[in-house]
C-alpha cells in the first residue's frame, strides 16, 4: 500500500466508533429519557414503566447502533416509539388524567421555588401536548434538551437555517402559550435557551 492510502486508513481507524456499554448509556442518559418521555405525553404515574420499556429496547438494540447519528437522538427515537405505545395503551384503558406529581424523594426545595418549578414543568408539558409529533420532537430536543441545530439538521435531513427558524417559531409559540389568558393568573417563569 502506498503512504497516502495507509494514512487514510489510519485516520479512519481513529474515527472508528466505539460502542458504549448498556450501563454507560443508561446511567448517563436516564434523566434525559425521563424528561423526553414526559414531554412525549407519558403520564407521570407511568413514567417508571415507560423508562423500563426504553431500557429494554436499548439493551436489545444497542449492538445495532452504528454511530451514524448522535446517541441522544437515537435514544430519543426509541423514547418516541415507547411513548407512542404508552399513549395508545392509556387511551385503550381509558385511564383517568393525573396532574403533575411531586418531585422524586430526595429532591429538597423550599416551598415557593418548588411550586414555581412544578408550575414551569407543567407549562412545558401542557405546551408539548399541543404540538404534533415533529414539532414536539423539535421542542423537546432543540429547546428543552438544547441539542445543537447542526445536529438536529443532520437527523432531520434539513438545512441548519430551517431548523433554527422552526425552533425560533416554537420558542415564540411557547412564549404566547405561557402568557395566554389560561396561564396569566399563575404565569410560570420559564426560560428556554437560544441555540
Amino acid at each position: 500500500m502506498n503512504q497516502r492510502v495507509e494514512g487514510a486508513c489510519a485516520i479512519e481507524a481513529e474515527r472508528a466508533f466505539v460502542l458504549p456499554s448498556f450501563e454507560e448509556v443508561y446511567s448517563t442518559h436516564l434523566s434525559f429519557l425521563w424528561r423526553s418521555l414526559r414531554l412525549l405525553g407519558v403520564k407521570d404515574h407511568l413514567l417508571e414503566d415507560a423508562c423500563q420499556d426504553v431500557a429494554t429496547v436499548i439493551f436489545r438494540r444497542l449492538p445495532e447502533f452504528e454511530g451514524r447519528s448522535s446517541l441522544r437522538t437515537w435514544l430519543y427515537g426509541i423514547a418516541q416509539g415507547v411513548a407512542s405505545n404508552h399513549r395508545r395503551r392509556v387511551v385503550r384503558k381509558d385511564a383517568p388524567l393525573v396532574g403533575t406529581e411531586d418531585l422524586p424523594s430526595g429532591v429538597e426545595m423550599r416551598a415557593a421555588p418548588r411550586e414555581a418549578a412544578l408550575e414551569a414543568a407543567d407549562a412545558i408539558i401542557r405546551f408539548s401536548h399541543t404540538l404534533g409529533d415533529a414539532d414536539r420532537a423539535l421542542f423537546a430536543l432543540g429547546l428543552v434538551e438544547q441539542v445543537p441545530a447542526l445536529e438536529l439538521a443532520g437527523e432531520l435531513g434539513s438545512r441548519v437555517a430551517d431548523v433554527r427558524e422552526r425552533i425560533s417559531r416554537l420558542r415564540e409559540r411557547f412564549r404566547r402559550f405561557v402568557s395566554g389568558p389560561a396561564t396569566r393568573s399563575a404565569r410560570p417563569m420559564v426560560c428556554l435557551a437560544r441555540d
